[in-house]
């Protein structure tokens, strides 16, 4: 493992670790069931980073299918009865950092495969 490997993987580990310890103390402070109510919005989190971060392009109709579950969470956190502010920041991190892990991930993969294709190609 060299130090460029090194350093495209560190923040992937980083951002698993964070999101990883920040479920867990949501899970402490709220209900299961509203945390991962609540982490089932990863995907919507990944879409718009992809969009604003990477700068991809997301389609209309992946948004339009994602609002039923931005509709649902949103009607599920308002009724929730367990609800306090330290499981719902903490959720909230937990999503945000496992999105940027998978930004980070996506950037680290793009150097992989370009390594791997000059690896390959004849001189």
């Amino acid at each position: 493992m060299d130090s460029n490997l090194l350093k495209l993987l560190v923040p992937v580990a980083v951002c698993h670790a964070l999101g990883h310890v920040t479920s867990n103390v949501s899970f402490a402070a709220v209900a299961v069931s509203f945390t991962h109510t609540f982490k089932a919005l990863e995907p919507f989190f990944n879409a718009a980073a992809s969009q604003f971060v990477l700068g991809q392009s997301i389609p209309i109709t992946l948004w339009l299918s994602l609002a039923p579950v931005v509709l649902g969470v949103s009607m599920a956190s308002l009724t929730e009865l367990s609800f306090n502010w330290v499981g719902f920041i903490s959720a909230m991190i937990s999503n945000i950092s496992f999105t940027y892990r998978s930004i980070y991930l996506k950037k680290a993969m793009v150097v992989f495969y370009e390594n791997l294709l000059n690896s390959f190609t004849l001189s």
